[in-house]
């Protein structure tokens, strides 16, 4: 799993496609492994293992839902 920090900038991108991106992590995971991922991340999963099949879940907090 690859965590890639992106902020968006009022000015947009211009002409540098890889302006506000940053790299923050890449973690291997395996079943059952939880991680919380920030406001502004981007996660990406990739499969490496042998198994044809991934399945993930991602859960999104609304603002205010545990209070």
């Amino acid at each position: 799993m690859e965590v890639i920090e992106y902020s968006n900038h009022e000015g947009g991108h211009g002409t540098n496609p890889s302006f506000g991106i940053e790299h923050k992590a890449e973690l291997p995971i395996v079943s059952g492994d939880i991680v919380l991922a920030e406001e502004g991340d981007y996660i990406k999963v990739k499969n490496s293992s042998d198994q044809e099949q991934l399945a993930y879940l991602r859960i999104f907090d609304s603002e205010g839902a545990r209070s």
